[in-house]
């Protein structure tokens, strides 16, 4: 029953923003690739054919905007990496037998991706109105997935599963999508932040919260200090260091109230700091008394790189084992194949990439994503998402790159930081605010 209401509710959420932006097939695209997680609430078939239809509609949209045409230096070496990207993923694929829905699923992702990133720079040199539209829509999404974490809580309390609409298995979405979220208000402010815009960044950390997700109380309060002084080159007042209290203040009731925080494991549970300190590095890099290699995340990458120094390349490791070994398996099952990972939870992006496509495919997958981050003309803004990048596909899940809403986010944020106000700009708006 509870399942059935909060589906419910979304479904009427998807009807709604549906008809509200029913005038143009790119509109349409962007919200179906916002509702992944309620199709895949309906089953692998459901799922599967929603997938199917999205690289359809991406063609469509770039056909449609002639995306190909008039092209600029910078985007050949994200072309060539895209096919280099393909000509990996295809090899592995058939090297490992893999079978064509999976191959066709996974691949899609990428194909979103490569399509959405033209499409947003294309309309925003040539259809500013249109540009305007879909940031439009963008920021009614963002509201949804805010209303729909709000239900969530009502329903479930804290849950990992389940992010808005735009996740039905695993959180890890709800570390990304607050992230971006808050670069995107960032830029649609153009840089100067009102008592609304905070509210509704606290709104957004309140979906990584409810999903029990530790790496956005660390990650967000960094990123928004870099856009607030770093990106506009701005120096940090002194009546800052009023506001220092409130910083140790913040991470004590985020600890009792998180409860992957407490030992309690309760919405309201003590505060005890090596606790804290102690879960965080072993879910990083594993208990502190175990000599084995592969423990969390952390030290998932660290097996990988040291796989690659000091073992020897065969046709395994520099092409993958295969989609299936990654994207088909349970926990017990992915174990028994003898990756060296503590289980499956811990596989970063990065190892994902390895698992599935070999050294090969991760390299290139690394370069595909580099070369369009490298498109973004100001360079403090550019360090901030390629840092932003490494952090999320190296040392977490990879989902800013393979979940649906999440790709949107990206690259759109791409195109809307090189049509924003440059950081001088903003130092000049701000000062007329004073």
């Amino acid at each position: 029953m509870t399942a059935g209401l909060f589906y419910t509710v979304m479904l009427f959420t998807l009807i709604y923003i549906l008809y509200k932006f029913r005038n143009n097939m790119l509109y349409v695209l962007i919200i179906l690739l916002f509702y992944d997680g309620y199709f895949a609430f309906y089953g692998d078939q459901i799922w599967n054919t929603y997938k199917l239809i999205l690289p359809i509609l991406a063609v469509y949209c770039a056909s449609k905007n002639k995306v190909f045409t008039n092209l600029h230096n910078e985007d050949y070496l994200i072309l060539v990496s895209f096919l280099m990207f393909s000509i990996s993923f295809m090899l592995s694929a058939y090297l490992n037998g893999d079978y064509f829905t999976l191959t066709f699923s996974q691949y899609a992702k990428y194909i979103n991706l490569f399509l959405l990133f033209f499409i947003f720079k294309k309309i925003s040199r040539k259809n500013i109105i249109q540009f305007e539209k879909v940031k439009n829509l963008l920021y009614s999404l963002l509201i949804i997935q805010i209303i729909l974490t709000i239900l969530k809580f009502l329903i479930w309390g804290f849950r990992e599963s389940v992010v808005g609409s735009i996740s039905y298995t695993g959180g890890a979405a709800a570390s990304v999508l607050p992230i971006l979220g808050f670069i995107f208000i960032w830029l649609k402010k153009k840089g100067v932040l009102l008592r609304n815009d905070w509210i509704l960044t606290l709104l957004l950390m309140f979906i990584g919260a409810v999903s029990m997700k530790r790496a956005i109380m660390f990650i967000m309060p960094v990123v928004i200090f870099l856009f607030l002084y770093y990106v506009p080159k701005k120096r940090i007042p002194r009546n800052w260091l009023f506001a220092i209290p409130l910083i140790p203040l913040s991470f004590y009731f985020a600890v009792r109230v998180n409860p992957t925080f407490n030992k309690e494991l309760s919405s309201w549970g003590s505060f005890d700091l090596n606790y804290v300190i102690n879960s965080a590095r072993e879910y990083t890099f594993g208990a502190k008394d175990s000599q084995e290699k592969g423990q969390g995340r952390g030290g998932a990458t660290l097996l990988l790189f040291d796989n690659l120094l000091h073992n020897e390349l065969d046709e395994k490791s520099l092409f993958g084992y295969g989609l299936k070994d990654m994207y088909t398996t349970d926990y017990e099952q992915f174990d028994e194949l003898g990756f060296g990972l503590n289980h499956k939870g811990s596989a970063t992006g990065i190892f994902q990439s390895y698992v599935s496509t070999g050294y090969i495919g991760m390299f290139v997958t690394i370069l595909f994503v580099l070369s369009m981050l490298r498109t973004i003309k100001e360079k403090r803004i550019r360090y901030v998402m390629t840092a932003l990048f490494c952090w999320e596909y190296i040392l977490y899940t990879g989902s800013i790159i393979r979940n649906p809403a999440i790709v949107v986010l990206l690259v759109f944020i791409i195109a809307y930081a090189n049509m924003s106000v440059s950081p001088k700009q903003v130092r000049m708006k701000l000062a007329d605010n004073r």
